[in-house]
C-alpha cells in the first residue's frame, strides 16, 4: 500500500469537503433505500458462499431487536445455534480481514452482531478519502470497501445471521446542541418513524419522561438519581431555582440589586451543603447558579461567576 505523508492544499480542502459529505450520510434522516441495501447485503452473503437470506425491514433498531429476540425465542435450541452459527464472524473476518489486513485493524468495530451502517461510516470515509487522493489498494479491496460505503448510504442498523437478516430504517430526526452533542429540550434527540428513539440532554441520555412530562421530574428525583451524569442533567432540566424552592433554601446574604442577587445555602441529599446565587437577568427572568461553598456574600458570588474578585467587582452598565 502506498503512503502519503503530506496533503496538498487542494487535498486539505477536499478533506474538509469529504468530512462534511460523510457527516451528512451519518446524520441522514431520509427513509432508507432498502432496495439498495438489500442488494449489498445479498452480495455479502454471496461472497461468503451463503444462499440468499430472508431480509426483513423494520422501522427502527428497537423493532429489529424485538424481531431478533422473537425469532430466536421461537426456535428450538439446535436451530437457534445453527442460525447464529458463523455468519457474523465470517462477515467480520472473511469480508473484513481481507480488507482490514491491508487497510489497518478495524476489528474493534465488529463487537456484536448488530452493525451501525450509516452511524459507523467514519472508517469508510477515512479509507475512501485515502483511495481518492492516491493511496493504492488492491482492486478487490476497493470494490468491497465501496460496497460497505454503499450500504452506509442506504440503510440504518442491520443484524445478519445465516439465512436471515434484520434491517432498520434510518431515523427521522437527529438534534444537537451548539457543541454537537445530542440534545433536545422537548422530546427525543434521535427519533424514528415508529416513535422509538433516544432522549438526551447536552449529550447525556435521560429518561424520556423528563422531557415530555416535566411533572415527573421533581427536585427529589433529580437530587437522588443514582447516575451522577443524569443527576446533573436532571438538575439543569428542572432548573436550580425550582430545586431551591423545593429544598427550602436558607438565605445567607441579599444584595439590594436583584441583578447582584441573593446567596442561598441548601443541604442536598447524598451531596451535602452547597451554596447558590439566585439572580435576576436583564430580561427580568430569575435563575440560580451553583457557586463555591466559601462564598459569603451575594456580591462575592456574583463576581466569582465573572471571574472577578469582589473587591474589583463593579456592576456592569449592560449585561449580556
Amino acid at each position: 500500500m502506498s503512503k502519503i505523508t503530506k496533503l496538498t492544499a487542494r487535498q486539505e480542502t477536499r478533506l474538509v469537503e469529504s468530512r462534511e459529505e460523510w457527516r451528512q450520510i451519518g446524520l441522514c434522516c431520509d427513509p432508507a433505500d432498502f432496495a439498495a441495501g438489500d442488494e449489498v447485503i445479498r452480495g455479502f452473503y454471496k461472497r461468503l458462499g451463503k444462499s440468499d437470506p430472508i431480509i426483513l425491514h423494520f422501522s427502527s433498531p428497537a423493532m429489529c431487536e424485538l424481531a431478533v429476540n422473537f425469532v430466536f425465542a421461537a426456535l428450538k435450541d439446535g436451530q437457534s445455534s445453527q442460525l447464529d452459527s458463523q455468519l457474523y464472524s465470517q462477515l467480520g473476518s472473511q469480508l473484513g480481514s481481507q480488507l482490514y489486513n491491508q487497510l489497518g485493524s478495524l476489528k474493534s468495530y465488529f463487537l456484536t452482531n448488530r452493525w451501525g451502517a450509516q452511524h459507523w461510516c467514519a472508517w469508510e470515509a477515512f479509507y475512501l478519502f485515502g483511495h481518492e487522493i492516491g493511496i493504492r489498494y488492491e482492486a478487490e479491496n476497493v470494490a468491497l470497501l465501496l460496497e460497505w460505503a454503499r450500504l452506509s448510504k442506504s440503510i440504518g442498523w442491520w443484524a445478519p445471521w445465516d439465512g436471515i437478516c434484520f434491517v432498520s430504517d434510518r431515523p427521522r430526526r437527529v438534534q444537537f446542541d451548539a457543541e454537537r452533542r445530542l440534545h433536545c429540550e422537548t422530546g427525543k434527540a434521535v427519533e424514528y418513524s415508529d416513535g422509538w428513539g433516544v432522549s438526551a440532554w447536552h449529550g447525556t441520555r435521560v429518561p424520556d419522561e423528563w422531557l415530555t412530562d416535566r411533572k415527573a421530574l421533581t427536585a427529589k428525583v433529580a437530587l437522588t438519581w443514582e447516575n451522577i451524569e443524569q443527576r446533573r442533567a436532571a438538575c439543569e432540566i428542572l432548573g436550580w431555582d425550582a430545586i431551591l424552592r423545593e429544598l427550602n433554601a436558607r438565605t445567607i446574604d441579599v444584595d439590594g440589586d436583584p441583578q447582584i442577587g441573593e446567596l442561598l445555602e441548601v443541604d442536598i441529599p447524598q451531596i451535602g451543603r452547597e451554596r447558590f446565587l439566585r439572580v435576576q437577568c436583564g430580561t427580568g427572568r430569575q435563575f440560580a447558579l451553583p457557586v463555591p461553598p466559601n462564598m459569603n456574600t451575594a456580591l462575592e458570588a456574583n463576581g466569582w461567576t465573572y471571574g472577578i474578585d469582589a473587591n474589583d467587582f463593579l456592576k456592569p452598565e449592560i449585561r449580556t
